[in-house]
């Protein structure tokens, strides 16, 4: 897992100007600097105050604090206020002769515009989040347990290692140490629960601090999110431990910084220590899997007034010929609405925990290559499961997406996986009806008899390939002005009538690029230009709400902005266009949909 970095790099300029690149150095819970460095929490305020103004200058003459003492204020005030996502972890300053500093300087990852957009999205992901937890929870420790299942049984570990701030974390639901961390702690502190981060330098790893009734609790989100990640999957080996506790528990933490002792075990035999899956409130009871019962039990935290709701009488097969099985309890665990939801090896179910009713919402084909589910989720109304033949082997499992609104209307009778040829593409992939009406009319086809390969890009040539099917043009132009397109090219009829057609350009006066990835903002232009016939002109001019417009190239802006109120763009992420990545195939069966999908459906 990647650290806070505590490296110092000095550049001394003739005017005594110094930048020190701080990689966020051994965080602090409390810091233990608090009484140690005068001022400090002038310091701590003043930059606190600087950084909520997005102000890139901040003068401390008056403060006569040391270099050294306010790169350990600002590393207080960065690694605490995940607020301020959009701050560099970097901080330049200025100082006299005899070593105390005069200013600040501040540089921030985002611009104005997009800051503002961000911190918007920021403040509604944590406050729905917040809503719904108060609303489901009365006291700070159901609250604390509530917010680590919700965050590990619906986000994983970024094995990029690239997402380190909450802001990234909430939109691309993955991150590391830090970002669990921080997101934690952003949403605890909302419900006024006191949350700070704990790091180990020697460990490389970030987690929290928590205080409930008295105490100081260490809880660990990312160590508590089995990888291979699966979905509905929670551990809580560690919530709610003392010092001791951690620095025995499963994975040993140790040499960890921290003002505050951790010394109350009063949550050590918690009914969390006997489920490995998310505990979910209905009814005001909290409801999960108990492993070692193999049941579906509610009750209260103390464990009093337990009603066990089902009964687990299935196997998850490592063989099913041999007859060998996991002893572990692979399932999921999730509430929507008025129901429960969870897996059984080979089904999802539906219990009605009022009355005991059960329905299987969808079952496994046997045609269906995988022969497992081994959990789910629900977050935010869609539905993600896992399948395939190990849950510990990352390459041997898929990952399927279903929304809650097609899942409820299929209640009445049980789903099962329909397939097209391609075993990438099941019933409830997220393109999957856009890929079937592609496959059906013909304008994409798969790589031989059996995959489609929805995540793969698309170069400029198959794009051009496929719009000549959607148009059903009738042409053998074959000559054009680019020198990279030979007429004997499988690609040349296509290309030939995109540019007759003006549709789409060259990358030069003289070079196509047939086999260059075509970007996401290269397939909106072309659309713009290609469905206006079909969709009509568009007069709304109103700037796209992504945060990365400005990354949106001069000659694209018309046409994103045209296949943007025309319901064609598609985020790549909340808020999150991405115009210079390319496109996927997937991506593309999407687009024709929304333009097609309407006709279809009339006919």
């Amino acid at each position: 897992m990647k650290k806070w970095f505590c490296t110092a790099c000095l550049t001394v300029f003739c005017t005594l100007f110094l930048t020190i690149a701080v990689y966020a150095a051994d965080l602090y819970t409390i810091s233990p600097y608090a009484d140690t460095i005068k001022n400090y929490g002038k310091a701590y305020n003043a930059i606190y105050t600087a950084l909520e103004k997005q102000q890139t200058y901040l003068d401390i003459t008056e403060l006569r604090i040391r270099d050294y003492e306010i790169i350990r204020v600002f590393e207080d005030v960065y690694r605490n206020s995940p607020e301020f996502f959009y701050v560099r972890n970097t901080l330049h300053y200025r100082y006299t002769p005899n070593g105390n500093v005069t200013s600040l300087s501040f540089s921030y990852s985002m611009g104005i515009t997009a800051r503002k957009q961000a911190t918007r999205v920021y403040q509604t992901e944590i406050s729905r989040i917040v809503t719904e937890t108060e609303n489901l929870c009365e006291t700070e420790v159901e609250k604390a347990l509530y917010v680590h299942d919700l965050l590990i049984a619906s986000f994983s570990y970024d094995e990029d290692e690239s997402i380190f701030d909450v802001y990234h974390f909430l939109t691309e639901k993955k991150g590391v140490c830090q970002a669990y961390a921080l997101t934690y702690m952003a949403i605890l502190r909302e419900m006024d629960i006191p949350c700070f981060l704990v790091a180990s330098d020697e460990m490389n790893h970030a987690w929290n601090l928590v205080y409930l009734d008295d105490a100081w609790y260490h809880v660990d989100l990312t160590y508590d999110d089995p990888r291979p990640d699966r979905p509905g999957r929670v551990l809580h080996e560690n919530f709610l431990l003392s010092d001791t506790a951690i620095a025995n528990a499963a994975v040993p933490h140790y040499a960890w910084s921290s003002a505050v002792a951790c010394g109350s075990d009063a949550y050590k035999e918690g009914i969390w220590k006997h489920t490995n899956s998310r505990m979910v409130v209905m009814d005001g009871k909290f409801v999960y899997i108990r492993s070692d019962r193999r049941s579906i039990e509610r009750s209260d935290l103390s464990g009093e007034d337990n009603k066990v709701l089902f009964l687990f009488k299935e196997h998850w097969f490592v063989d099913q010929k041999s007859g060998a099985y996991w002893n572990d309890l692979c399932s999921g665990l999730a509430a929507y609405q008025e129901y429960l939801y969870f897996n059984t090896p080979t089904s999802i179910w539906r219990l009605d925990t009022t009355t005991g009713a059960t329905k299987i919402l969808l079952t496994l084909s046997e045609a269906d290559p995988y022969r497992n589910l081994y959990g789910f989720d629900i977050y935010k109304g869609n539905m993600e499961y896992l399948v395939g033949d190990d849950p510990n082997r990352e390459k041997t499992a898929y990952l399927r997406h279903l929304k809650m609104s097609y899942a409820t209307e299929q209640a009445a009778e049980t789903v099962e996986n329909v397939f097209l040829p391609f075993t990438d593409v099941s019933r409830v992939s997220p393109y999957y009806d856009a890929i079937e009406l592609a496959y059906r009319s013909g304008w994409m086809i798969g790589y031989g008899k059996t995959t489609f390969a929805p995540r793969d890009v698309l170069t400029r040539a198959q794009f051009a390939a496929i719009l000549y099917r959607v148009s059903g043009a009738d042409s053998s132009a074959t000559q054009t002005r680019y020198t990279d397109v030979a007429p004997e090219a499988w690609y040349a009829r296509y290309i030939g009538w995109v540019t007759e057609a003006g549709l789409m350009q060259g990358t030069d006066k003289d070079q196509f690029s047939p086999g260059r990835e075509i970007t996401r903002e290269e397939a909106y232009t072309v659309f713009a230009r290609f469905a206006v016939s079909i969709l009509g002109s568009d007069t709304d001019t109103t700037e796209i709400p992504c945060i990365d417009r400005a990354t949106i190239s001069r000659y694209a802006r018309s046409g994103v902005t045209y296949c943007y109120h025309k319901g064609l763009v598609e985020e790549k992420f909340a808020y999150v266009l991405a115009p210079q990545a390319p496109l996927q195939r997937g991506e593309l069966a999407e687009i024709l949909y929304r333009i097609y999908a309407p006709e279809e459906e009339a006919a």
